[in-house]
């Protein structure tokens, strides 16, 4: 079936309410934190397609609500359609990674309660717990069909845990959402929050308080190429320290059989990036930089001191089979890309487990 641009937002979440009194509001934004207004451009651009790969249908309405020049960033259909792909990813492994705890809890498998907790880093204006929250209430999410026409199963049996969603950004994004009334997600068993925080401070994650045992979903999407290699070891570790699998998880008996029960999905690129990034006007617009890129994913497993961390998936941007959603043109693009090692490995999705 083709996709469609028909709007599926869940009546639970309206659209700003500056999109319909028509009072434009100016992001004033600047750097970094700027970059993200591409972001959401690109799935405006997306969700006005005759084939949208993630119809982000509010991030229309959000465009429309602010004053702007969308058009210095000279963003295409085929970029826009490339960066869709990514949210769907990561929106998929999120949803699945929920769906997964249901599965646990119908099976008595659960520990510290049936809930689990969602990190949303660098959440921009993504809404990405309004796709998720939608995702689980119709059991269908977006765009995504990879099991259309299949039978749901026992799907049906299957209770949603309760989801602690925390959206999290800089201070002066968080100040944009709420000069937007930026729409929030409500459901049954769907607690969410937004707060203020630079996740490159040292104790952010302590200050939240979180249960350290309970299932944990990390997303970090457009977030770890600006951080510096020290921050973004220093994030992975503070990550896979605090959140563990039971309070008894240090044991020899534990570290020779981990139970992983956390995640954590990014977007990365490869070194070859850093000599391209000059023309790239998403950066350049911004006086933006990246400076953390990874050559080796598998790296990262050992920054936790624990032995817990492993790659559980990597999907290369051009090398995958849905890259036939992006058009003929760039579909071209990715096979020709895909024979040739270092643009294989160019942007990379992956997802951790621990």
């Amino acid at each position: 079936m083709a996709a469609s641009n028909q709007d599926h937002r869940p009546s639970h979440a309206p659209a700003p309410s500056s999109a319909t009194n028509n009072k434009k509001i100016r992001p004033n934004l600047q750097g970094t934190p700027e970059t993200l207004l591409s972001i959401l451009y690109m799935r405006a651009i997306d969700a006005k397609a005759a084939r949208p790969i993630l119809n982000d249908r509010y991030a229309v309405d959000i465009v429309d609500s602010m004053d702007y020049n969308w058009a210095k960033f000279g963003l295409s259909a085929g970029r826009s359609a490339v960066f869709a792909m990514r949210g769907r990813f990561l929106d998929r492994w999120t949803a699945d990674f929920v769906k997964a705890a249901s599965v646990a809890q119908r099976d008595g498998d659960v520990e510290d309660g049936d809930g689990v907790t969602v990190l949303h880093l660098a959440a921009g204006l993504d809404t990405r717990a309004l796709r998720i929250c939608d995702a689980l209430l119709t059991g269908q999410h977006g765009n995504d069909r990879r099991n259309e026409g299949q039978d749901r199963g026992d799907a049906s049996e299957l209770t949603q845990p309760a989801v602690h969603w925390i959206d999290i950004d800089l201070p002066e994004v968080m100040d944009l959402r709420r000069r937007l009334d930026f729409p929030r997600p409500t459901g049954p068993r769907f607690r969410y929050e937004e707060r203020a925080i630079d996740v490159a401070e040292a104790k952010w994650l302590a200050d939240l308080a979180l249960s350290r045992t309970k299932r944990t979903m990390v997303i970090m999407e457009g977030l770890t190429m600006y951080l510096t290699p020290e921050q973004g070891r220093g994030l992975i570790e503070q990550l896979t320290s605090y959140f563990v699998s039971s309070a008894s998880s240090s044991s020899p008996a534990a570290a020779a059989a981990p139970q992983r029960k956390h995640q954590m999905c990014f977007d990365c690129m490869s070194p070859l990036y850093m000599a391209m990034q000059r023309f790239d006007p998403i950066l350049t617009q911004t006086g933006s930089n990246f400076s953390w890129l990874l050559d080796d994913l598998h790296e990262l497993e050992e920054w936790d001191e624990h032995g817990r961390l492993r790659l559980a998936d990597a999907v290369f941007g051009c090398d995958h089979a849905e890259t036939r959603d992006l058009g003929w043109k760039f579909w071209l693009l990715c096979w020709v890309c895909s024979w040739i090692p270092a643009l294989r490995r160019l942007v990379m999705y992956v997802r951790y487990e621990w």
